[in-house]
């Protein structure tokens, strides 16, 4: 992994997170195509293979138009409580550590690692247990000092009892650290936002060409190919804000739709696209059912969430009575996935149930051995 040095610099960006699997389904129109168009478009032959990963599906150019597919729904907000598990798959490769049984030194070292030398966006989890970890320990540290300063500074008739205050140097370091690591996170989540509202100005500015299309006076072969390069070049904008993706999607939506109205292509063309779109569909489920049997939990979500982007992004439409059996076997595969996801979850709950009993169950047997050590009396001999 590249490493950034956090603590000067911002790190990278956010995935989108692809749990929710509830579709809203549309069709495309299915109007009789005039055969004796005068587009002079050719379809672009898919070559099948037995086995593909999404790197291989990826490379295909596919110039169909965007079909009105069931969408994949993503939430991702951009405050601190979010992206928990976008950032649990994209940061498996940071070291697996138990905090809770580090000491606080130990977990202000971690935190420093952390911010130095991982994306600032990968590292909230991470950061959450240390920073629960941390103030369990910084409490029973304060709860040790306090009764300790009680027992040496008791009250009297003359005096009350001096103001107890607790100051341990190293919770002040820690939380100079955490506020860095907020700071950051802030700063990257900011660079997000603007970044991502110039890419919703470009995505305009493509509806907003796709729409002007149909009013050019031109040969529709050229046209049609000027309407091949503003979906790709929609394809190439990077996200945009969440709260306004619906609303752009659905206007990038019904502007293709009309254009394909507009031109009428030929049935014949339309039929070879459809086709060559299927087998483009099907290569996707292929790899998601492959995915299934993906030991790695954390490769297969990321490669399940790089499918649903082909699926609703590159992939063209299909003929009717195809989508639904497709959508139905995609969704099966995705849920196999998810499923597993969710075991992995109850599993590593369970475990760290486990070893908190266990932990607890050491508590209380160094709680009787210390009843046990001989109390010493004043002559020598111990009782």
């Amino acid at each position: 992994m590249d490493t950034n040095d956090n603590l000067h610099k911002d790190a990278d960006g956010n995935l989108e997170n692809v749990n929710n699997t509830d579709q809203n389904p549309q069709d495309m129109p299915e109007n009789d195509m005039n055969t004796e168009s005068t587009t002079n478009v050719e379809a672009t032959t898919v070559t099948p293979a037995e086995t593909v990963t999404s790197e291989d599906i990826k490379d295909e150019k596919v110039e169909a138009p965007a079909e009105t597919l069931k969408e994949t729904e993503t939430t991702t907000d951009n405050d601190d409580d979010s992206d928990d598990h976008v950032e649990d798959v994209e940061a498996q490769t940071l070291p697996d550590t138990d905090y809770n049984t580090l000491e606080m030194p130990a977990l202000v070292a971690s935190l420093r690692q952390l911010i130095q030398d991982f994306p600032i966006n990968t590292i909230k989890t991470h950061v959450d247990d240390i920073k629960k970890a941390f103030e369990s320990k910084d409490q029973e540290a304060e709860k040790e000092a306090r009764d300790e300063f009680v027992k040496a500074n008791p009250a009297t008739e003359e005096a009350p009892a001096p103001e107890f205050v607790y100051d341990n140097p190293i919770s002040k370091e820690f939380n100079d650290l955490h506020s860095l690591y907020r700071k950051q996170r802030g700063e990257f989540q900011r660079q997000q936002r603007k970044e991502q509202e110039d890419n919703l100005e470009k995505r305009k500015n493509i509806i907003e060409s796709i729409k002007n299309l149909i009013d050019e006076e031109e040969n529709i072969g050229t046209t049609f190919k000027k309407f091949n390069a503003l979906q790709q070049e929609w394809k190439n904008t990077g996200k945009i804000p969440h709260d306004a993706y619906n609303i752009v999607w659905n206007d990038y939506r019904l502007h293709t739709q009309n254009f394909y109205d507009y031109i009428d292509l030929s049935k014949e063309l339309r039929d070879k696209d459809f086709e060559r779109n299927l087998d483009f569909h099907n290569k996707i489920i292929a790899r998601a059912e492959e995915l299934g049997n993906e030991p790695d939990i954390h490769k297969a979500l990321r490669e399940l969430q790089e499918l649903h982007r082909m699926w609703k992004e590159d992939a063209g439409p299909v003929a009717k009575e195809h989508r639904d059996p497709i959508w139905d076997k995609f969704s099966a595969a995705t849920k196999v996935i998810h499923d597993k996801r969710q075991a992995y979850y109850e599993e590593r709950d369970k475990l760290a149930d486990k070893n908190q009993t266990i932990k607890q169950n050491i508590i209380a047997e160094i709680k009787k051995l210390q009843q046990l050590v001989p109390k010493i009396i004043k002559d020598g001999r111990t009782v």
